[in-house]
């Protein structure tokens, strides 16, 4: 329930109300909501912003769990690897690809993976640079990822 203050502004209260065990009276407590429904609506635009965000921008974004299974991928991501987030989540990060690659061209094994290591040692990797054959053109992609756990 939302009231006008005196001089204007609005405050937020939750009502609670309680009749008596002889039914002659009705007890009603009035609480300030106010910095709670502030918080859920700065919360709201904060998250409506990281959405746009995250659908929008050109750099691919992928969001493991502890696990390492994917939980969601921006659109940019399903572009450049050319793969859905459903086709994703469907496999393991070994399964996704043919082959994935050093620049000089050795194997890079699952362990090495920089969101496999970030989650196992919780330390960030930065710029690393490895080639993933993309199963629809058969022909490697080169990506520079940074890996936050």
């Amino acid at each position: 329930m939302d009231y006008k203050k005196r001089g204007g502004g609005t405050i937020f209260v939750h009502v609670e109300a309680r009749v008596s065990q002889d039914g002659r009276e009705c007890r009603t407590a009035l609480i300030d909501i106010t910095a709670q429904k502030q918080a859920e609506e700065l919360l709201q635009e904060s998250e409506q912003k990281f959405r746009t965000l995250f659908e929008t921008m050109a750099q691919g974004i992928v969001i493991y769990d502890q696990d390492g299974k994917i939980i969601s991928a921006n659109p940019a991501t399903e572009s450049i690897l050319g793969l859905t987030i459903d086709q994703m989540q469907a496999r393991s990060l070994t399964d996704l690809y043919r082959r994935v690659i050093h620049e000089d061209g050795t194997d890079f094994p699952e362990e090495t993976h920089p969101s496999a290591v970030a989650l196992r040692m919780r330390k960030a990797m930065h710029n690393v640079v490895m080639g993933v054959l993309s199963p629809k053109t058969d022909r490697f992609i080169w990506l520079n990822i940074n890996a936050v756990p």
